[in-house]
């Protein structure tokens, strides 16, 4: 279901940004970002994992995830020229994001023990480290948006091999990472997550928090717009939530590159709630 960055996206993007009114600029510096992103995608081509098949299905039956770190080959030459890239775009978008953070002004090559990290969920690197959480937030997102492509094009190779009805695990089967967003399926309902750093897509419980894994029916909830198009599900336990797209609601083709970006208004309203995004 998940699709790339293509003209396609990018066209998509800006007419329903505009109807539903996202800021010019807003979606100015996205439109940008998937551009990016699309053409790192196309420098890269498809990568062939050096996996093998034992070790694949025991990572599954085992609720690992099928890449590590070290098994990735980045191509660190475009990763790089990308990470230039996108520094230089937060940087035309200040206004929106902030100054870019000290740790990664004027590189142009991006840190590698910071990637990894960011990779493995740990905390940076001390030389790299800071207790600003906008800062914090920033070099996420930079890191994120550098390495993406990346990670979708290893998706591309793996996610095929995951067995759906038997990974029933809250981290995504193809890289370990969360999902920022999930869908409803057409026929019968079934939810699905979509990892935030590689779009693989998996089945996963309807009836318990993707986060903390709370399934206490009592703290757990949703919202949902007048259209029942989109859900905010929530949970009490954990004051973690996740953004939905009711499927069997709507007719229109859905990419979900740009209806995380489509939904940001979801994302402001949850936080006025008091609630956070799973993957913060």
């Amino acid at each position: 279901m998940t699709e790339g960055r293509g003209n396609g996206t990018l066209r998509q993007l800006d007419e329903k940004g505009k109807k539903i009114g996202l800021p010019s600029r807003l979606l100015d510096f996205y439109q940008g970002l998937l551009n990016l992103q699309s053409k790192a995608e196309q420098q890269i081509g498809k990568v062939n994992p050096d996996i093998k098949k034992q070790v694949i299905n025991e990572r599954l039956a085992h609720g690992r995830p099928l890449i590590t770190y070290n098994e990735i080959a980045f191509n660190w030459d475009i990763v790089n020229n990308l990470f230039t890239q996108v520094i230089e775009l937060f940087s035309h978008y200040s206004d929106l994001f902030g100054e870019i953070p000290n740790s990664l002004n004027k590189r142009n090559t991006i840190p590698r023990n910071l990637v990894k990290a960011w990779y493995k969920k740990s905390p940076p690197p001390s030389s790299l480290a800071t207790d600003d959480a906008d800062e914090l937030l920033l070099v996420d997102a930079i890191i994120h948006a550098t390495i993406k492509p990346t990670l979708v094009r290893y998706a591309s190779a793996l996610s095929g091999f995951v067995q759906q009805e038997k990974w029933k695990q809250n981290i995504c089967p193809v890289c370990g990472g969360l999902a920022d967003i999930a869908f409803l399926e057409e026929k019968e309902g079934a939810r699905w997550l979509v990892c935030s750093r590689c779009d693989t897509e998996w089945l996963y419980k309807r009836f318990e928090c993707p986060y903390c894994k709370n399934n206490d029916q009592s703290k757990l909830g949703y919202f949902t717009d007048d259209d029942s198009i989109y859900r905010l599900y929530v949970c009490e336990e954990c004051r973690k939530y996740i953004k939905a797209i009711d499927m069997r609601a709507t007719e229109d083709k859905i990419l979900f590159p740009i209806e995380r970006i489509l939904t940001i208004n979801i994302d402001n309203q949850a936080r006025e709630e008091g609630y956070e995004p799973g993957t913060s």
